[in-house]
């Protein structure tokens, strides 16, 4: 299937360049500058005097190649994507089934350190603060 796609895109490419070089090479309109530059004459010394007929007739065909590649090129995906899909349904647990979850981390027993803990106590590397030896500060009474 993948191959298939691949080549799929290949060949997209391909038509695509090949649609451009035919529009290019058609005959212009009146006053139309880009297509009597790209190939106005060339194409009717190539192909005698039939070239309208022949280069429209090639754009209509390769149009329609086109639009059917693209279409096929669109199921074959939405094909490719329904059946992975379908493969990570069965790869996903069952909704029946209870999967164990893992032990929680056992709960801190001491109390966090902070103002006013002493310094005998384990969990604080904080000096103790007595709230007596506050000093004033700004100049002399």
């Amino acid at each position: 299937m993948n191959f298939l796609l691949g080549f799929g895109i290949v060949a997209l490419v391909l038509l695509s360049l090949f649609i451009i070089l035919i529009v290019l090479m058609q005959r212009p309109s009146a006053n139309a500058g880009m297509g009597s530059t790209l190939g106005g004459s060339a194409a009717e010394q190539a192909f005698g005097s039939d070239t309208g007929n022949i280069l429209t007739k090639a754009t209509v065909w390769g149009t329609i190649i086109f639009f059917v590649l693209c279409m096929s090129l669109f199921l074959g995906t939405q094909k490719r994507v329904a059946t992975e899909s379908k493969a990570l349904e069965n790869l996903a647990p069952v909704a029946g089934v209870e999967t164990p979850l893992p032990p929680l981390p056992s709960p801190i027993l001491s109390q966090p350190a902070g103002p006013g803990i002493s310094t005998t106590s384990k969990t604080s590397g904080i000096k103790e603060i007595s709230v007596e030896s506050t000093s004033t500060t700004g100049g002399s009474n």
